[in-house]
């Protein structure tokens, strides 16, 4: 029997808040050891990470594009195993972009429609969820989601011509945006309040902004 365990170091659809009272890898792999699992892997998108770490002599790390071939590995292997995946959050990786702290690719991946056949390799290569299909004047073609990507490039493994890298062009001002307001000098008209109850729909990750946003509205 295999067991999977994700180690995405947080608690990202509630904020990316840290894990209290964490073990690292390592210590689990030492862990699982004691209590008779007879092999570890772990496959990480960065296994020179795993350098000089001390993992237990039963463990041992892989790339993660070798994780079929490692489940059919330990499918072999009598007694109990057990998978680590060791990669960030995709929710979390964009939530450290967007505050600075991760640095963000310069490259967007882009699918030219014209040249897609809308095969679908790509989708299952990466099995990425912002690889979706769009249906076109020349059919059914593939498009990147671009809001919900996370860059890792994982779909360029597939077996196309259509994709290509383009790099934005630098916003203007250095990629400083302007504090000034398009409407300068002229203040906004105040909504008009509904005489009646009226409903608010509020969406939001992990519940936190229904509710803390959603009494507001309903009290405001």
């Amino acid at each position: 029997m295999t067991y999977k365990l994700l180690y995405n170091e947080a608690v990202a659809m509630t904020g990316g808040q840290s894990v209290e009272g964490r073990l690292d890898v390592a210590a689990i792999t030492r862990l699982l050891a004691l209590e008779g699992v007879r092999r570890t892997v772990v496959t990480t998108p960065e296994p020179g990470a795993y350098r000089g770490v001390r993992l237990d002599p039963r463990a041992s790390v892989r790339h993660r594009d070798d994780l079929a071939e490692v489940e059919r590995e330990l499918a072999v292997v009598e007694g109990v195993t057990v998978l680590i995946h060791d990669d960030r959050c995709a929710a979390e990786e964009r939530r450290l972009r967007k505050r600075g702290t991760l640095p963000a690719p310069t490259a967007k991946v882009v699918v030219n429609e014209r040249v897609c056949e809308g095969c679908g390799d790509c989708a299952e290569q990466s099995t990425c969820l912002s690889v979706q299909p769009v249906d076109t004047e020349f059919g059914r073609k593939t498009r990147i989601h671009q809001p919900s990507c996370n860059s890792d490039l994982s779909c360029l493994k597939g077996d196309c011509p259509s994709f290509l890298l383009a790099e934005p062009a630098p916003t203007c001002g250095g990629g400083q945006r302007s504090t000034a307001s398009p409407a300068a000098g002229h203040r906004a008209s105040r909504p008009a309040r509904p005489s009646s109850q009226a409903r608010q729909r509020v969406c939001g990750q992990g519940g936190l902004t229904s509710s803390h946003v959603g009494p507001r509205w309903r009290t405001g």
